[in-house]
């Protein structure tokens, strides 16, 4: 398992068990399955991910990572989790297309984060869970 800061990255198998330990601690789990490329990742997150606002039709990675900045801002949970349950296909399939997708969410968690310390929510704590498949 990697951690980079607020990045999880670990077995599929284990992340079932990390979200059930991060719902009792008081966090929202916002979940994507097994996105296979850009354009599925993207239609999953449409569908599971807060976004403000929402994304639809044809989306580029710049409109996804404004949504996203402001789905993570507008959530009433002071507590987010996403999680991408198995990036194996796509990390494999597109490794550029991966990273965007992660940069993209780890910048907003970043930002949101630190605006909501700086306006006196200390308890703001927000997380990415990367599943990958093992060899």
């Amino acid at each position: 398992m990697t951690h980079h800061g607020r990045l999880r990255e670990m077995p599929i198998e284990a992340v079932e068990q990390l979200c059930r330990e991060l719902t009792s601690q008081g966090y929202s789990v916002f979940e994507v399955g097994k996105p296979t490329d850009e354009r599925d990742f993207l239609q999953q997150a449409r569908l599971k991910y807060p976004l403000d606002p929402p994304i639809s039709g044809n989306v580029h990675w710049d409109a996804f990572a404004d949504s996203i900045w402001g789905g993570l801002d507008a959530c009433c949970s002071p507590k987010i989790v996403l999680v991408v349950r198995d990036a194996s296909d796509l990390r494999r399939n597109n490794p550029s297309e991966f990273a965007l997708a992660i940069d993209s969410m780890l910048e907003a968690m970043e930002g949101v984060e630190a605006e909501k310390h700086e306006a006196g929510e200390e308890e703001a704590s927000m997380l990415l869970v990367v599943g990958e498949a093992t060899s």
